[in-house]
């Protein structure tokens, strides 16, 4: 709101003695386009209810357009049948999206881009964040900086950031960690319950040249925290300088901060706000993660669809 110079609209969530939802807009939207914020993280299902409804009112109450603006989308990683009589959450839910009336749906560095396929009737567009960590990299001085993909499926996001780098007069190469499995039928049947299992089962390895660089780990989302902190381990073991991180969606299950707070061999960790900060006791503090507003981008976004300008430049960054 403060960005565009606009007020945020009231909106009265409440739940009925029975936990069923209730969404009332507090300002008559009949013939204007309606901007609805939300991620759908945890509480995923409680966070989508909200989501949804609020869609649901707003179509009800005769807006003209609705854009959805989901930071994080849940459920993003079910995008196929890993093994048989199971679900795709991903397709399902944008049938749920769907139903519910939304004319367009913004979200930030989406998992797989493929996941626009799902939608039939909806146009769904996925920002890159990769601009809004820059100026915090290049605050650091970065010396001979190496950019890691913390696996061998990020190698196209990292040509991104090192061309935006280089934008910046700071020229980077990249690497990669790759994951050679050990016990493919015991991962196959385990990998959807424990990340760590994948870790321990597997044998990784670095392509590229880290040695007396500083070393920028690169990846879509920090879950459980198991791939940053084995890259960074492969990283130091290799004799990297300094090792940063940095993810768009901070989820952090589990113990994850905990992890990451203990993992000696990084610097510093930073995720954009696609989703809220955990709360945290004293204890679980982590002094090494910092956040970076995706504020300023969205709130582009919302500008160049209000002037119906294009959205490219914000979705494809040359690489």
């Amino acid at each position: 709101g403060l960005i565009l110079q606009k007020p945020i609209s009231p909106l009265a969530l409440g739940r009925f003695a029975d936990g069923e939802i209730s969404v009332q807009l507090g300002d008559n939207v009949r013939g204007k386009s309606v901007f609805i914020i939300q991620s759908t993280t945890t509480p995923v299902h409680e966070n989508l209810m909200e989501l949804l409804l609020t869609i649901s009112a707003a179509r009800r109450a005769s807006a003209f357009r609705i854009t959805a603006i989901v930071p994080y989308f849940g459920y993003s990683r079910s995008d196929s049948k890993a093994n048989r009589r199971e679900t795709i959450a991903a397709s399902d839910i944008a049938q749920l999206f769907e139903a519910m009336g939304v004319d367009q749906i913004i979200t930030v560095d989406l998992h797989r881009r493929q996941l626009q396929g799902f939608f039939e009737h909806t146009n769904v567009e996925s920002l890159e964040s990769l601009r809004a960590v820059i100026p915090v990299l290049a605050a650091k001085e970065l010396f001979n900086p190496v950019i890691c993909c913390a696996s061998d499926t990020g190698v196209g996001r990292a040509k991104i950031l090192k061309s935006l780098l280089h934008s910046e007069g700071i020229n980077a190469s990249i690497a990669f960690i790759t994951t050679k499995r050990k016990h493919d039928k015991l991962i196959e049947f385990q990998e959807f319950s424990s990340h760590h299992v994948i870790a321990t089962e597997s044998e990784t390895e670095i392509v590229g040249e880290v040695r007396n660089h500083d070393v920028i780990i690169l990846d879509d989302m920090i879950d459980t925290g198991s791939r940053i902190i084995n890259a960074a381990k492969i990283c130091k073991q290799h004799d990297a300088f300094r090792i940063f991180a940095f993810a768009t969606h901070g989820i952090f299950s589990e113990d994850a901060l905990t992890e990451i707070r203990e993992c000696a061999d990084l610097d510093e960790v930073f995720v954009t706000n696609t989703i809220y900060p955990p709360r945290l006791s004293d204890d679980a503090d982590c002094d090494k993660l910092s956040y970076i507003s995706i504020g300023p981008i969205i709130a582009e976004a919302i500008r160049r669809i209000q002037i119906r300008n294009s959205l490219s430049s914000m979705t494809h960054i040359e690489r």
